[in-house]
């Protein structure tokens, strides 16, 4: 790979891992002043969530927030989560980059904290899984054990979702949806990925010759595309996990609503605008 093919990709990172540049939920990791207006807004959206998905009549779902703008690169949503209904209110279930840094920790929180990035846009997307997927995507995320099988603390934003040298956030999501979907025992990342790619798992594919500058900074430590296959690199391409390719795939058999807006997505997509 050249310098400007590694700088390219280092751009596309500034996009897809902007939004990972967190302590926790989007926060930056250095002292900020809270703004009360944003914090307000978050809670706002966040009740208004909460009323949706608990209208849904379900335990459990999987969203997708729009943390950075990637329609340039035809991903609209960039990080996916589970989101489990509890006596407390609904818990949301996710993978988080830590500061910056090479690697991630897996949090608990509330849609507040989901909610409460400098979001581009208040637009969730939601997806219900099968009663009995979610049944069992719960007994999973019930225990800590469980929750971190399928976890690698090192943390690359554009990881090759079928490599278990680095993950990135919705690298771990699809994993673990795969040890609660498959029939049979999927005991480490190299299982759950064989199976992802049988389920007919599709990654997000980049083009970097659509790159324009985003004045990036040239290196970054939660970034590294050593494992991408060489032969996509050589055509200028980066195959990563977005938002966007874990909605396409969790909706595969997933229950649909003739209610909601879809968008570019099937009717087991729910695209929400929580006010």
């Amino acid at each position: 790979m050249n310098w400007r093919t590694k700088f390219q990709v280092v751009l596309l990172v500034a996009a897809l891992g902007a939004a990972t540049d967190v302590a926790y939920a989007g926060r930056a990791c250095e002292d900020v002043v809270i703004d009360p207006t944003k914090t307000m807004v978050a809670f706002d959206t966040a009740l208004s969530l909460a009323h949706t998905l608990d209208q849904t009549g379900q335990d459990l779902v999987i969203l997708a927030r729009q943390g950075q703008n990637l329609e340039k690169y035809g991903v609209t949503f960039s990080h996916a989560a589970f989101a489990v209904k509890t006596e407390g209110g609904w818990r949301v279930y996710h993978d988080l980059n830590n500061c910056g840094t090479a690697r991630s920790t897996l949090f608990v929180q509330g849609l507040a904290d989901f909610l409460a990035d400098d979001l581009i846009s208040k637009q969730v997307a939601m997806v219900i899984p099968a009663p009995w997927l979610q049944a069992r995507l719960q007994q999973v995320l019930a225990a800590k054990e469980e929750q971190f099988r399928m976890h690698e603390t090192a943390y690359s934003a554009v990881a090759y979702p079928f490599s278990v040298e680095y993950q990135n956030s919705n690298g771990w999501l699809l994993e673990t949806y795969a040890r609660a979907a498959a029939e049979v025992v999927l005991t480490n990342r190299s299982d759950a990925q064989q199976w992802l790619q049988t389920a007919g798992y599709v990654p997000s594919v980049i083009e970097l010759g659509l790159l324009t500058r985003l004045g990036a900074r040239m290196f970054k430590a939660n970034v590294s595309f050593d494992d991408q296959p060489s032969h996509l690199r050589w055509q200028g391409k980066i195959t990563a996990s977005t938002g966007d390719s874990v909605l396409q795939f969790v909706s595969q058999g997933a229950m649909t609503n003739g209610t909601c807006h879809h968008g570019k997505f099937n009717d087991a997509v729910c695209l929400m605008s929580p006010d």
